[in-house]
């Protein structure tokens, strides 16, 4: 038994270092403070990555784990539960929050629908450069992050790239790296501006966070047929 246990082991390190094997990891950071909101780090968090990699998923996560009672919560997923929020539909709703101060605002790829443009973009684009004034922290996502316009990109805080880990038999494994976007660089070998790396978090897919929202709800986009609107009163 104890030597089919080691060449389990052997096996699952030897996967392990074949499906790493492009990662440079920076074990330093692991010992450094986390992302949270007491660290006053307020303003546009993106958290990007393909379909199916846990954008939402981990956008949820930071939303259980921070808001508190005295942190109120905007978001345009209806079917969120677990703490109190106030669900809203449409950019004009999302607008009308701009008086708020200190609180935690979820709105799905606002940058989609800033480069398919609105009426409301420079209204848009106004409200999220207050977000550090206001002690706003702002989570939206996207699938590509280096599609994204340079315009749209340098309103960013942090940058937060998710992807899922699988083997057989064993749980999801999901990664995060948080990039900060403040301090953008030119890298020749992306050919592109890229977000340094703060921190690497790797933890299993919480059961907590998927049973909290309905993974397959779709954000309504036509406010002719959702028409735009807050509620009134939280939800719970």
């Amino acid at each position: 038994m104890g030597g089919l246990l080691l060449i389990f082991i052997i096996v699952f390190i030897g996967v392990l270092i074949f499906r790493f094997r492009n990662y440079k990891f920076k074990f330093k950071t692991f010992f450094k403070k986390g992302l949270s909101v007491r660290d006053s780090k307020f303003g546009v968090y993106c958290y990007t990555g393909k379909q199916g990699c846990g954008k939402t998923q981990n956008a949820v996560h930071f939303i259980l784990d921070n808001a508190g009672t005295d942190w109120e919560v905007y978001a345009n997923l209806r079917s969120l539960k677990g703490i109190n929020y106030y669900y809203f539909n449409g950019i004009e709703a999302l607008l009308s929050l701009r008086s708020k101060k200190h609180c935690i605002i979820f709105y799905d790829e606002i940058f989609t629908i800033l480069m398919k443009g609105t009426k409301f973009n420079n209204d848009i684009l106004d409200f999220l450069s207050q977000m550090r004034k206001r002690e706003i922290i702002f989570i939206t996502t996207a699938q590509e992050w280096l599609e994204l316009p340079m315009t749209l990109r340098r309103y960013v805080r942090y940058q937060v790239n998710c992807s899922l880990f699988t083997l057989p038999m064993l749980p999801t494994i999901s990664i995060k790296h948080i990039n900060d976007a403040y301090r953008m660089k030119w890298s020749q070998e992306e050919n592109d501006y890229i977000a340094p790396l703060i921190q690497c978090v790797i933890e299993k897919l919480n059961l907590r966070v998927l049973n909290s929202y309905d993974t397959f709800e779709q954000i309504p986009t036509d406010t002719t047929i959702y028409p735009t609107y807050i509620e009134n009163t939280p939800r719970l």
